[in-house]
């Protein structure tokens, strides 16, 4: 996984900042909200193995600001969007066959942990279907 560097975290709306050194990137600008799979490293900012030390997070906004170095510019004031920071929807792993023209009901269990609305697609044998999926 990655090793957090001290003192450089911060929880912006219920999701924690923080650099650390998964031991390819170097310390670079990670996300999560307490579990392995919303554990994700933001971006790279010092690219390869060196390391931008993102620091001194804060809220502004529709913006989180942060201390980070570059290559080329040295420490410098950075912005991510918020909406940046946001997480894809976890699947629960459920699934239905059926043959064309016969309806199925069930759950279709999943999570969102940012608590967005969930939308779902159909797949079939890889080709795209259709479905109508009500509450």
């Amino acid at each position: 996984m990655c090793e957090a560097a001290d003192g450089s975290e911060s929880n912006i709306d219920g999701t924690l900042l923080f650099a650390a050194n998964d031991g390819a990137n170097g310390v670079e600008l990670w996300k999560s909200k307490g579990t392995v799979e919303t554990t994700l490293l933001v971006q790279n900012i010092s690219s390869g193995a060196g390391a931008s030390d993102p620091a001194e997070f804060t809220r502004l906004g529709a913006a989180a600001l942060f201390r980070a170095s570059n290559d080329t510019a040295g420490a410098e004031l950075w912005s991510l969007p918020l909406s940046a920071l946001n997480f894809a929807p976890i699947a629960v792993g459920a699934t239905f066959s059926t043959s064309v023209g016969r309806t199925v009901s069930g759950a279709l269990p999943a999570s969102d942990p940012d608590g967005s609305q969930l939308s779902f697609s159909i797949v079939a044998n890889g080709t795209k279907g259709s479905a109508a999926i009500t509450n």
